[in-house]
């Protein structure tokens, strides 16, 4: 069990939060105004199961540098946390419902985008392999799922298997939950884009989702509003819509903060 303080006492507490609270207050003393608490307790607040967002371990070595521990018990939840600025942020690697921002010809300097798509190879990772503790036997058990010939997921080794310990994980809820997000990474996980940008950018921090628009994307479309008339939006640049195509847009303010995803139809014209 780990501790942290509340009201001048200690209580146990296996969240990782509660540890990683801990070490940076008491250990390192950062005071609370700079440690991102919001962001911290929030995570695990928001967590779907309370396992998640466990950590049971106990370092061998003393000495061990507290930024580690701190990685170390970040890592167990899928978390990170960095300094930004003053202040020491949080954010889980989950799937986010919103993008902060929105990059197309408007806002990045043309001609610097880089765009790479790698491929499958015989010789890449096949399948990922899970070692966690066993909190029955106190021993430490492996999980596998592997990506069969016809690209699914399945359980099982494979015999090219990513392998990997998650240390402070004592339950198979959570060793399962990072095993899903590994495996899947070896399928989506292929696609990077490179691309310089204006101020924009400074509002976007680490895992946050934002969209990206290709210039010489045919299905994509940006442009300027240049009217608005109840939900009858003009634009700059002319829209040519398909036939039995759903799309949807997003529009940003002046700062460049964009909103949800809206539905948009098509114009008379």
């Amino acid at each position: 069990l780990q501790t942290f303080t509340s009201g001048g006492a200690f209580v146990p507490t296996r969240r990782f939060c509660d540890y990683v609270f801990y070490v940076l207050h008491e250990q390192m003393q950062v005071p609370i105004a700079n440690i991102n608490t919001e962001q911290l307790f929030g995570i695990h607040d928001n967590l779907s199961d309370a396992q998640l967002g466990l950590f049971d371990y106990s370092f061998d070595d003393k000495n061990t540098e507290a930024r580690e521990r701190i990685k170390a018990a970040c890592n167990a939840a899928r978390v990170a946390a960095w300094e930004d600025g003053q202040v020491w942020s949080f954010v889980r690697d989950e799937a986010k419902p919103v993008s902060v921002a929105h990059f197309d010809r408007r806002n990045t300097i043309g001609g610097q985008a880089q765009y790479e798509h790698s491929f499958r190879l015989p010789s890449d990772y096949d399948s990922v392999s899970l070692r966690y503790v066993d909190p029955d036997k106190n021993v430490q058990k492996v999980i596998s799922k592997r990506i069969n010939s016809a690209g699914a997921i399945v359980d099982g080794a494979g015999s090219r298997p990513l392998e990997f310990e998650l240390i402070g994980c004592r339950n198979l809820t959570q060793a399962m939950n990072r095993l899903n997000l590994e495996i899947r990474r070896l399928i989506y996980q292929r696609v990077q884009v490179t691309d310089t940008v204006i101020m924009d950018a400074l509002t976007v921090g680490k895992w946050q989702r934002v969209s990206w628009s290709d210039v010489w994307d045919g299905q994509t479309f940006d442009g300027e509003i240049l009217d608005v008339v109840g939900n009858v939006y003009s634009t700059s640049e002319r829209f040519e819509p398909e036939s039995g195509v759903e799309y949807w847009v997003y529009i940003t303010d002046v700062n460049g903060n964009p909103s949800n995803t809206v539905r948009a139809y098509p114009r008379a014209d």
